[in-house]
């Protein structure tokens, strides 16, 4: 490590940051994502065919969206991030209406 990046780190720490260790990336698919969503409270609809099929929190978002959320959540929970590794067809999710059921 440069001396200018470890000086840094130490001004970090001084002024109460926390240095946390990352844990590897888990591959999910958009369902697990959804399933993830589900279980933390949050309502997503899904409007299949447009670039943004996902509402969430009154905000249209793409799959990479929903996932950012997901991944804010994990992180304040200290769970390891979501990577989109595995792409489930619109046909294969539990789908009742326009509302997802994880179940």
């Amino acid at each position: 490590m440069k001396p200018e990046d470890a000086d840094a780190v130490a001004r970090f720490v001084q002024e109460g940051g926390e240095v946390r260790k990352v844990t590897g990336a888990i591959p999910a698919s958009e369902g697990d994502v959804l399933a993830y969503l589900a279980e933390c409270g949050l309502d997503v609809k899904i409007f299949t065919g447009d670039i943004r099929p996902y509402l969430c929190n009154g905000r249209r978002h793409s799959a990479e969206g929903l996932l950012r959320i997901a991944n804010t959540r994990r992180a304040a929970d200290q769970l390891a991030p979501f990577m989109l590794g595995r792409h489930v067809s619109a046909a294969s999710r539990s789908v009742q209406g326009d509302q997802f059921n994880p179940g």
